[in-house]
């Protein structure tokens, strides 16, 4: 199977909010997603049929969102957060 390259990019971004124990939930709903944080963890929800494009921003919210200043993050996810 081949990826394009905002597949493989939303891979990373998924990988890497995950290592930040965030749970990544992909579903069907009406609406984008987002993110949240309850019980002390961290949710990005995000709607599966959307775009990857669209994902990826979902994801940089969610960075953006949190304290990333003291982690280690992928140049790729550090650019596209300090946009």
């Amino acid at each position: 199977m081949r990826y394009t390259k905002g597949e493989e990019k939303l891979t990373l971004f998924k990988e890497f909010a995950e290592k930040l124990g965030a749970r990544v939930i992909y579903d069907t709903f009406p609406g984008r997603g987002g993110w949240c944080r309850a019980n002390g963890r961290y949710y990005v929800i995000i709607n599966r049929k959307l775009p990857p494009d669209e994902k990826i921003e979902i994801f940089v919210d969610f960075f953006r969102g949190i304290k990333t200043d003291t982690v280690y993050l992928p140049p790729l996810i550090r650019e596209e957060i300090e946009r």
